[in-house]
Formats: C-alpha cells, sequence, structure tokens
C-alpha cells in the first residue's frame, strides 16, 4: 500500500507514470495512455486502470483538502469521430494526511446504483452508478474547467448528459476516487466497445467486474493488462452469521438492540486534538425509549438525560437535544461486541457492548 508524504514544489518531477511497458514519461497534458498508468512515488505504487481505447490528458490540478492536504486531479478523454466518448477522473493524495482520512458523505447520498462494503474513518470502500449533466457549474474543479475549454476549443462534440460508474477508497494514509464516463449514445465506431455502456445498467454489470482491477490499483498491486481482454468474474462473498459480519446494523437491528437494555463501552481518544475527550473514557448508557438515553461516566456519580434516534440507514445518532447530536455507523465486531465510529468529522470514537436490562443505574430510572 502507499505511504507517502511528498512536497508540491518537486510534485511533477516525482509523479511517473507508463503508457507502455517499454517508455516512462513524466504524466503530463496532451500525453495519450492505454490500459493502465502506473504512478510511481518515493514510498509505494499506484496504478490506474484504463478501459478500452487511447486516453489523452486534457486536465490537470493540484489543490488543497480541508485538512490542508495536496490532492491531485486528473482528467483524461476519449474521443472517437470528433466526439467525447469517455472520461475518466483520477483524485489521489499526495500527502501523508496528519489525520487519517474521514469516511466519504458522497457514499451515503442515494444513486440508481450504490454499493458500500465499509464507510468509517480511514476505511472508505464504495461504488456508485448515476447520471450526469456536462455543463459546467461552479463546483467543477479548474483542471475539468481547463479539459472542457480545450475540447470546446477542438470542436469536440460534448454529450449533455454521461452515464459514470464512481469507486472510492480511502484508508490511514491513501485516497482515491476514480470516476468512469461513458457517453450514452455514442457514434458507431468500427472494432470498438462503445456499445456496451448506453446504459446505466450495462455500466453496473461492467463496474462489478472492473472493480477487482480499481482495488488492485488501490494497493499497488494490479499487473499490466490489456483493456480488451475478459473482465474479472464477479466474486461472491461468503455469508456470514451476524456476529461474524463486518456490517453496518441496520436501523431496526440497532433500535432491537438498544431499546431497553444498557450499553457498555469505552469512549477512545477523539481523532482530532482539538476535540475535547478523555483516552480510555469508560461509560454506561440505557436507552429508556425510542428518545431517552441516560449517560453515566464511569469516573462520576453524575446522570445525564440525552435524547437518541435511528436513521434510515441504521446510524445511531445521540447527544443533549436533536439539534445537538453526533451520528455515528453502527458495525458488529466480530467478537459478540458493536462498535461505532463517527463517520461525518471522524471526531468521536465508541467501541461497546449491549447487555439486557438495566445495568447500574439507580431505582428513579425505572420509573
Amino acid at each position: 500500500m502507499r505511504r507517502f508524504c511528498l512536497y508540491f514544489s518537486f510534485l511533477l518531477a516525482a509523479l511517473v507514470v507508463a503508457p507502455n511497458a517499454n517508455a516512462q514519461d513524466t504524466l503530463k497534458l496532451n500525453q495519450t495512455y492505454r490500459d493502465v498508468i502506473q504512478l510511481s512515488f518515493s514510498a509505494g505504487k499506484t496504478q490506474i486502470p484504463l478501459p478500452e481505447g487511447e486516453w489523452e490528458l486534457l486536465g490537470l490540478q493540484g489543490d488543497q483538502s480541508d485538512q490542508g492536504d495536496t490532492i491531485w486531479r486528473v482528467y483524461l478523454v476519449r474521443i472517437e469521430n470528433g466526439t467525447l466518448v469517455g472520461l475518466v477522473t483520477v483524485h489521489i493524495n499526495l500527502d501523508l494526511p496528519e489525520w487519517g482520512w474521514a469516511a466519504a458523505d458522497y457514499c451515503d447520498r442515494h444513486f440508481y446504483f450504490k454499493e458500500v462494503k465499509s464507510n468509517r474513518e480511514s476505511d472508505v470502500d464504495c461504488w456508485v452508478v448515476n447520471r450526469i449533466l456536462m455543463k459546467p457549474y461552479r463546483g467543477w474543479r479548474e483542471g475539468k474547467h481547463q479539459m472542457y475549454k480545450t475540447l470546446l476549443a477542438r470542436n469536440v462534440s460534448i454529450p449533455r448528459r454521461m452515464n459514470r460508474a464512481i469507486f472510492i477508497r480511502r484508508s490511514e494514509y491513501n485516497f482515491l476516487r476514480i470516476a468512469y464516463y461513458f457517453h450514452p449514445s455514442p457514434p458507431v465506431v468500427e472494432n470498438t466497445n462503445l456499445g456496451d455502456f448506453t446504459t446505466r445498467g450495462a455500466i453496473k454489470n461492467w463496474g462489478e467486474r472492473w472493480k477487482p482491477k480499481v482495488d488492485a490499483g488501490f494497493l499497488g498491486e494490479l499487473k499490466d493488462f490489456k483493456a480488451k481482454e475478459a473482465l474479472a468474474p464477479v466474486k461472491q462473498s461468503p455469508k456470514t452469521s451476524l456476529w461474524e459480519e463486518q456490517r453496518e446494523l441496520s436501523r431496526s437491528e440497532v433500535r432491537s438492540l438498544l431499546l431497553g437494555n444498557t450499553e457498555v463501552g469505552l469512549l477512545k481518544r477523539p481523532s482530532r486534538p482539538s476535540v475535547e475527550g478523555d483516552e480510555g473514557q469508560a461509560y454506561k448508557a440505557f436507552y429508556r425509549d425510542h428518545y431517552t438515553v441516560w449517560y453515566k461516566l464511569d469516573d462520576s456519580d453524575e446522570i445525564k438525560r440525552w435524547v437518541w434516534k435511528v436513521t434510515e440507514v441504521g446510524v445511531l445518532c445521540r447527544g443533549p437535544s436533536f439539534r445537538q447530536s453526533w451520528c455515528r455507523a453502527i458495525t458488529t465486531d466480530g467478537a459478540g461486541g458493536y462498535k461505532a465510529v463517527g463517520f461525518r468529522t471522524g471526531n468521536l470514537r465508541y467501541q461497546f457492548r449491549v447487555e439486557k436490562g438495566l445495568f447500574g443505574l439507580p431505582e428513579h430510572l425505572l420509573k
């Protein structure tokens, strides 16, 4: 897996690609690539798999994330008969993050298709299929505007909408987002596969077979391949029990788990030092009904009344009031317990188990 921390001043000198097995050159505008882009860094490698065809780099931009880390944005296009038939965008980090990578809000949205294997701090693995307008708007990055202006200057026909598959991977150190755009009604070009991607359903089927290549590239383990070759078959995950499966619980599962029972856990040290919190702070919480939870820290006699709710996607939210609450994804820990990780801000982490009935709280809370 990649481990790197590069300075922007020598970024272009350190970022190397291999358009084919026999040549290497600096990643730069107007260069073309096929099959796999090999990115070599001082502490590791990442590979970007490309669909069939020739892809030209028309947009290149380095900017900073919310955490101050450098994100490199790459925009590659495939043009056939004067028409934009494909677009690949790549977002990848160049700096070792100071606090790790937060979960992806994008993975929580609704799409034509979505698969989320994990979406928590320092562990994001999701991909989606949707349709997008190709008209510029304020949210476009500078590199994408650069690409769009170049296409207009060349009189390239740009479709009004494009279907796309987006793959998002994040770990403690690494950040990767690859989006593949396809023309919904491309021109007929002999000996090409353009007709295979005219619907979102077709792209979903393609994405299921393409994802293993994205995952291998994220880990720096993707071998050279020819895009025309058969894609990897879809791997079926073996079924496991609820206690063994690492997944977010459903809304009904969270409610039935907590209501009327006591949560016994440990508040771990926050991921950001600016957020108050004690490392290894033990606590108990009794869920009296769908709206009230009683909290008690082990080193205090004070009992606090909070509110709680579960969102549609099975995420637990709790805090002093409904207007001030914090949400965490609830997953099994594989050992009969549960863990909760803040996925929006990454500020607080809990690990806990649930015990039946009231535990260690005064009698008046039973009333």
